[in-house]
């Protein structure tokens, strides 16, 4: 595709210079990091007779160019090395012979896109397994992939078999859910392969071929008992004596396996525990018993569903003393005993204010809890409204004058219920704090729908300590297939991905961004185990999450939330985030620090493979302030 525009140029060049634009080449995704991107420009030559060649100019802003290149007497160059995520824009001038310059060509703007890497297809071929001669065994293989690369984002599967006494017959070869049959009893050693042209993934499965007509025992009444939570007791009878197995999973490939009895007295009536499964989640399984000779049955499919977990999400907003708006002679002091922290207070009775804006995600009944500095009667009180409502005193000491830092509930002296309770609609909302007596002193607040919730500091001495976290919280988050950008908003241990996220389904990738190296580290959920389990997700970070399966899975988010979280500070370059805190609503609510002009926040669309982008410019976010999810992240760039 060309562009050309018209330009002015000075003293002895022609009047018109035109550039246009070539496609955009972009390195291919490499794991663990991606390539540089680049891109190629050409423009329309100038027809000086003393022309000596043409400068390429670029930048991060429009019209302000802080990079040059001479490219000599060429119209085509190439610019390596520039910044995924990235908005630049490009110009050209011309120069003769004695050094003159043109004036600038038209500008062209170029976003340089966050590039999704190729994963190789994630193949499961299913549980070991056990058949007769003269049976006809099913195979339940999985293969997904992510749909790269494109052409020829197509996926081909091919069952062979590796191993084996005999010879192997497969129903069709090339389908993930096949028959096979056997013309010798033995060890088998079958392989599902799957490629998307480029990368290719294999898994074996061994299949035990008995002697033909082998009489197990009858297993009757399979059934699940006691299915509680995430744990299950499942029963069955056999015919006669014989031990105990369990193979289960999310499909019928029973990845999974658990036996009791082995090595025991045999038994008719059996039961097995399966403990610590997925909520809210199908579980097939069959029970398998061999009896005192060695033959081997097994039952017909049968399925369970996990309850799942309830949500107990409860909105606390955590505000600090520095996010007020401020009216003299209400002013933010430092607190002698912690540098980094700061509280209001005004220098006059009856004078100043400050005004805190904060965001509700739900419609409900919200009680404030403030930390305060109320050491005697004369320095414990301010007045409060909340949007825009009447004035009511509250009492800061609630009766306990200390010189130390305390937590007390705002109360009013004409509120109809005491400790003030706040009916609020789900939106935007303010408190304000007016001066009444001198020196009273506000550290922060935390506005919370929880009735039973107390705040209490960690240190109980003079100064603004950390506050504890809240009590463990439960979200339950559920992602449809391919990428999504998730974060972890809540304490959890050490935060590793083993504890954040303990069983997901296997093949599940999970890449952290490093914004130091321009690169991602990838991590894989195989074998039931992640490949760098001590990889953590902290509060305020993000990830990109990939779903192999082909249907939605619910992740359930555990942990504790903390309340003291300084705000961040960012230079320049590009972070993959979250808001630290698990809060949804515009971002300018929630956003735990101060964006600048210039800061650009990328949100990825699953469904349309891109990104939503909003500029930060003049206090406000164009082309709207962003609406950020629980437990969503989000690329966000500062030049």
């Amino acid at each position: 595709m060309e562009i050309t525009k018209a330009m002015t140029r000075k003293a002895t060049l022609v009047d018109r210079l035109a550039v246009g634009w070539l496609l955009v080449t972009l390195a291919a995704f490499g794991s663990p990091a991606l390539a540089a991107p680049s891109v190629s420009l050409a423009w329309d030559a100038n027809a000086a007779s003393d022309l000596a060649g043409y400068k390429l100019h670029y930048g991060t802003i429009s019209h302000t160019y802080t990079q040059t290149i001479d490219v000599g007497n060429v119209t085509t160059t190439a610019v390596s090395g520039l910044q995924a995520g990235v908005t630049y824009f490009f110009a050209v001038t011309a120069y003769d012979s004695g050094g003159l310059e043109s004036v600038f060509s038209n500008e062209v703007a170029y976003q340089v896109p966050l590039l999704i890497p190729n994963l190789p297809p994630v193949v499961n071929a299913g549980g070991d397994q056990i058949i007769s001669l003269d049976g006809q065994l099913s195979l339940h293989g999985l293969a997904s992939d992510d749909g790269l690369p494109n052409p020829p984002g197509r996926l081909t599967t091919t069952w062979t078999m590796v191993a084996g006494p005999g010879t192997v017959t497969f129903t069709d070869p090339t389908a993930v859910v096949t028959s096979v049959s056997f013309t010798l009893e033995g060890f088998y050693l079958l392989r599902l392969t799957a490629s998307d042209g480029q990368l290719s993934t294999s898994q074996d499965v061994t299949i035990v071929v008995t002697p033909a007509q082998n009489l197990g025992p009858v297993i009757s009444a399979v059934a699940p008992q006691s299915l509680t939570g995430t744990n299950v007791v499942l029963t069955w009878t056999t015919s006669v004596p014989a031990d105990s197995e369990v193979q289960f999973g999310q499909t019928t490939t029973y990845d999974q396996s658990i036996t009791t009895d082995l090595g025991a007295a045999n038994v008719v009536n059996h039961l097995v525990s399966l403990r610590n499964l997925i909520p809210n989640t199908t579980y097939h399984y069959r029970a398998l018993s061999r009896d005192a000779a060695g033959n081997l049955s097994a039952s017909a499919d049968h399925s369970f569903s996990t309850p799942a977990l309830p949500t107990l999400v409860r909105v606390y907003i955590p505000l600090a003393a520095q996010s007020a708006t401020l009216s003299a002679p209400m002013s933010l002091s430092t607190d002698p005993a912690d540098s980094t922290q700061h509280f209001i207070s005004t220098s006059t009775v009856d004078a100043g204010s400050a005004s805190f804006a904060f965001y509700v995600p739900d419609a409900g009944n919200y009680m404030v809890w403030c930390r305060v500095f109320a050491p005697n009667t004369a320095r414990d009180s301010f007045y409060v409204a909340v949007d825009g409502g009447g004035q009511d005193i509250y009492e800061t000491a609630a009766g306990n004058w200390t010189n130390i830092w305390q937590w007390t509930q705002v109360n009013g002296q004409t509120a109809g219920t005491n400790p003030r309770i706040f009916t609020l609609a789900a939106g935007s909302h303010s408190i304000v704090f007016f001066g009444r007596e001198s020196s009273s002193m506000l550290n922060r607040m935390i506005i919370t729908a929880d009735p039973n919730f107390v705040p209490v500091d960690d240190q109980p001495v003079a100064g603004i300590g950390s506050a504890k976290t809240l009590a463990t919280t439960v979200l339950n988050l559920s992602l449809g297939p391919g990428y999504a950008m998730i974060a972890n908003q809540f304490i959890h241990g050490g935060n590793s991905v083993a504890e954040i996220l303990p069983s997901v389904p296997e093949g599940t990738s999970f890449f952290k961004y490093n914004p130091a190296t321009r690169s991602y580290s990838r991590n894989m959920f195989i074998a039931g185990a992640w490949t760098n389990p001590t990889q953590t997700l902290s509060p305020g970070e993000g990830a990109f999450f990939y779903n192999s399966t082909a249907g939605y899975i619910d992740l359930a988010l555990t942990g504790q939330i903390q309340l003291n979280n300084p705000p961040r500070q960012f230079g320049s370059g590009t972070y993959l985030i979250s808001v630290p805190y698990p809060r949804s609503g515009p971002l300018s609510q929630v956003l735990d620090f101060q964006p600048r002009d210039g800061d650009t926040i990328y949100k990825f669309d699953n469904s349309a493979g891109g990104y939503d982008i909003y500029a930060y410019a003049g206090g406000v976010w164009f082309n709207e302030d962003p609406f950020v999810g629980v437990a969503e992240s989000f690329w966000f760039h500062r030049p």
